[in-house]
């Protein structure tokens, strides 16, 4: 039996459908959910003896069947996604799949499967989870890392050139987040964490010789309970760290980006970009030439929030930021990384920041130094999603 369907739009639900999916990830945005209570937006496409219905027997009330005849034909079930949504994202697919008697066709791909395909600079981009075999309803998955410039995006359900019978119900498409998201400082950083001579005016880091940072880990690091991405040597054009003005460090910036050069305008100064949600924000950061015994901050931070609202975020040296010359925990600056060097201990601390506003997206962080505390120094930036 064949069945053509229609075109009636299907319902692709922007909301969490966790306490539906047991198996469903806590850190998703829900792109399509489907029951298959009805074919809405998907297409039904075929050749050769196949069938295409949807049937009693699901989790809940129906479920999709597809049905190939022989090894020549094929039963496709396909929902065009929107390129905005999955372009330069990890794509996820779950569901409940049943197979019986699926036999796997002449080359590997012709089976039962989960599929995302589309196009890339006119070359075919393929993604698939395989099916064979007899099997009663069972928990199936499949990742995809969509290319940014990847075009007619779609998601299919099929059987190609295989033979038997797969089901399928309670599928998700989403887009998985990691519970700890890197941020892109490129654009804030002015130093690096090494320097030749103390005091000399010029070279990197803070201008304090051989006691800096250099031996830091690099690249994608866990440190403490936390993840961070501290850029290599010799990256974003040898920017590796943000130092701001202090007391004795005149000559540093009070905020990231080159100060306007008299009567011309002032650039838009350069921000941390998010763009997304979170539970908390998660600072690597120390500070040089600290006095506990000031009251003022030595660091702000300005979180914007989608909507235009803000927040401000102050660093107190001495509780939200320690020494990175003599690093021991504060009330809130934990360290997380040091070693000995010429004599001294250096290190670093991770500040956490709980925003109180979990389920508003932040647009981006701005960092503003007053310049007459401690010099801040901040390495990277980690927006946290757990609770």
């Amino acid at each position: 039996m064949f069945v053509v369907f229609g075109g009636t739009m299907m319902r692709l639900f922007l909301v969490s459908c966790f306490a539906l999916f047991a198996f469903f990830s806590a850190y998703a945005d829900v792109l399509v959910s489907e029951s298959f209570e009805e074919q809405g937006a998907w297409q039904g496409r075929g050749g050769g003896k196949h069938s295409i219905e949807l049937v009693a027997g699901g989790e809940e009330g129906k479920c999709l069947k597809l049905v190939s005849g022989d090894l020549q034909s094929t039963a496709y079930y396909t929902l065009r996604l929107d390129p905005k949504l999955v372009r330069g994202k990890t794509i996820t697919a779950r569901g409940k799949v049943k197979v019986e008697n699926v036999v796997q066709g002449e080359k590997v791909y012709c089976t039962a499967k989960f599929h995302f395909g589309g196009r890339v600079e006119g070359t075919a981009y393929n993604r698939a989870e395989w099916f064979t075999g007899t099997k009663d309803w069972f928990d199936a998955k499949l990742v995809a890392e969509m290319p940014k410039d990847i075009t007619d995006p779609v998601f299919d359900l099929a059987i190609q050139n295989a033979s038997g019978a797969v089901y399928f119900d309670s599928l998700v498409i989403c887009d998985d987040l990691e519970p700890m998201m890197a941020l892109d400082m490129k654009e804030m950083f002015n130093t690096n964490l090494s320097d030749g001579v103390a005091g000399d005016g010029r070279g990197g880091f803070i201008d304090t010789g051989n006691l800096n940072l250099r031996d830091l880990p690099r690249g994608k690091v866990a440190l403490g309970d936390w993840q961070f991405r501290v850029l290599i040597p010799g990256a974003n054009v040898g920017a590796t760290c943000l130092a701001l003005r202090g007391a004795e460090r005149p000559s540093l910036p009070l905020v990231p980006g080159v100060a306007p050069k008299k009567g011309k305008k002032a650039a838009k100064l350069p921000v941390i970009p998010v763009g997304q949600k979170g539970r908390s924000l998660l600072f690597l950061q120390a500070a040089a030439f600290l006095d506990p015994s000031r009251t003022g901050p030595c660091l702000e931070y300005t979180v914007r929030y989608q909507g235009g609202d803000s927040l401000s975020i102050p660093i107190h040296e001495g509780r939200d930021i320690g020494a990175f010359d003599a690093p021991a925990d504060l009330p809130n600056w934990r360290v997380v990384w040091k070693q000995e060097r010429f004599g001294k201990t250096v290190g670093v601390g991770v500040t956490r920041w709980q925003n109180p506003k979990p389920d508003i997206v932040i647009e981006s962080i701005q960092a503003r130094s007053p310049g007459t505390g401690a010099v801040p120094i901040v390495l990277a930036v980690t927006l946290d999603r757990r609770e």
